[in-house]
């Protein structure tokens, strides 16, 4: 990776197909050394869906087509380069993407802060619909939402990372076949009876998530479960932030909210003292 500009540093983490590493750049990058870098490794024999940009022949993987996309959405990361190169025997396609300082994964924090306050969850829980409709404004859906696809950094502010099951969406949906994504996470009830709209699940996920803030546990311990139990209240809650979670976590799709009214739904659901509370955890 020298050669590329980068010295690699620790292993950051790893996924299914790939391996992540804090990398720093070296003198002849437009960047100064110390701004790190996270640095994406990924064999092209397990890359199965490349696309190509406007004006440029050249096939590139769906995950780079997608943070190419995303460049615009402040709260996913940056895309710094990317390109193909030679490891031993292997051809690898490497991202390289920002590294926000002083950033936490937010499975690290509700491990360590769940079940939180009603506001505090609520607060949260704005970012995210944030993050979920901004990338659905820009043609498509995350695929991977998950409390560890998600950094936690100055303010309390969220950043999507990991667009490896990252697609593109056509008239609101995006239906796969049933392969990819983290049980229970991302993968709604009706994945039982196999091809399922990625739009409906990123939905389910919104409220997967948000009930594990609220509540510091999954919802459902399985997804035969999920389509047949009612949803537990482990302790008391807001009618308002009951309303929202039925409405996120319906196991029926066609009636689970839909991605276009989730702003709303948040909206006349927010809890009254929310600013107020945030507010002062921040100051």
């Amino acid at each position: 990776m020298r050669k590329a500009g980068y010295e690699l540093l620790d292993q950051l983490g790893h996924g299914g197909f790939g391996l992540v590493y804090r990398g720093r750049p070296l003198n002849n990058t437009p960047y100064t050394p110390s701004q790190e870098v996270a640095i994406k490794f990924t064999n092209c024999s397990d890359i199965h869906l490349w696309t190509t940009l406007p004006n440029s022949p050249d096939q590139i993987p769906l995950e780079a087509a997608a943070l190419v996309a995303l460049e615009s959405v402040t709260s996913v990361v940056d895309l710094l380069g990317y390109g193909q190169i030679s490891l031993g025997n292997d051809d690898v396609f490497t991202l390289v993407m920002e590294k926000p300082a002083g950033c936490l994964s937010f499975a690290s924090y509700l491990r360590r802060q769940a079940p939180l306050t009603e506001s505090m969850a609520f607060f949260f829980l704005e970012q995210l619909v944030s993050i979920v409709m901004a990338i659905h404004r820009c043609g498509w859906v995350h695929g991977d939402l998950k409390p560890s696809n998600l950094l936690i950094c100055d303010q309390d502010q969220l950043k999507a990372i990991d667009y490896g099951l990252a697609r593109e969406v056509v008239n609101d949906q995006c239906i796969v076949p049933a392969a990819g994504g983290t049980l229970l996470w991302n993968i709604p009830p009706e994945r039982i009876n196999g091809v399922y709209d990625l739009v409906k699940s990123t939905v389910w996920s919104v409220g997967v998530i948000y009930y594990c803030m609220v509540f510091g546990k999954l919802p459902f311990p399985s997804l035969r479960k999920a389509k047949n139990s009612p949803l537990r209240w482990h302790h008391n809650i807001s009618s308002g932030a009951k309303f929202m979670l039925q409405r996120l976590l319906d196991p029926e799709p066609n009636r689970r909210v839909a991605i276009q009214d989730l702003e709303q739904l948040i909206q006349t659901n927010a809890p009254p003292s929310g600013v107020l509370e945030i507010q002062r955890l921040l100051n």
